[in-house]
């Protein structure tokens, strides 16, 4: 009996990557005994029992106790950012890092104000994990130089796509339609754990401006 435990942006919402793995192998026969432990916040497991008909799903609060006992005892790891300073993975356990998106920014030895405090937990994460997902060969750089993995991490690079990414390269059997615009916002995170309101309205205030722009834009017979 297999278990695979996923986390997401430090157990603060379940999505992205992890997610989108554990959908996966949901329809795969071969995953059918496997049992997915999701770090996932109280509010979500409804939602993610829904999405997840059949699946052998457990719930666990991030850094709790139970938490620290399927870290430590769960075969499989995947995370999407980090697990906490007091993880070490055990010799038999497989640890895939998918990271959460491409470094349009500068990440850790790179950041000019704080960069030994933002590098800390991420590299050693990154030299405990046996598998790093490279989306692209900009990615696979980024991370290898910023976190000084080059000639000193031992894992594996998997050159390919995030699977959160899967749906956009996917088929759609709708149509798309020409009187309608779709937009896709999705802004890199900016700020530091300390700025997370700061970095929210800043964010807020760009999407405004935005929209703001786009709508001058159109004529009067195209709604935004």
């Amino acid at each position: 009996e297999e278990s695979l435990l996923l986390e997401s942006h430090h157990g603060k919402g379940f999505w992205g990557s992890p997610y989108a793995l554990v959908q996966y192998m949901a329809k795969q026969k071969c995953f059918e005994d496997w049992i997915f432990i999701l770090v996932a916040p109280q509010h979500q497991h409804a939602q993610l029992r829904s999405a997840l008909p059949g699946v052998r799903l457990r719930f666990v609060k991030a850094r709790s106790f139970r938490y620290a006992w399927y870290l430590a005892t769960s075969r499989w790891l995947v995370n999407d950012v980090t697990f906490p300073l007091y993880f070490s993975r055990r010799h038999e356990q497989s640890y895939l890092n998918t990271w959460h998106g491409t470094p349009l920014k500068t990440l850790g030895r790179h950041i000019n104000n704080g960069a030994a405090q933002q590098l800390v937990n991420v590299q050693r994460n990154f030299f405990h994990a046996t598998h790093l997902l490279a989306p692209n060969l900009h990615t696979e750089s980024v991370l290898l130089d910023a976190y000084m993995l080059r000639g000193m991490w031992s894992g594996e690079m998997l050159r390919c796509g995030y699977p959160s990414n899967d749906v956009f390269a996917a088929r759609s059997t709708q149509p798309l339609d020409n009187n309608h615009m779709n937009i896709a916002f999705r802004p890199t995170w900016r700020g530091t754990l300390e700025t997370q309101s700061e970095a929210s309205r800043t964010l807020l205030r760009e999407l405004q401006e935005l929209l703001a722009d786009l709508e001058a834009s159109l004529h009067n017979n195209e709604p935004l």
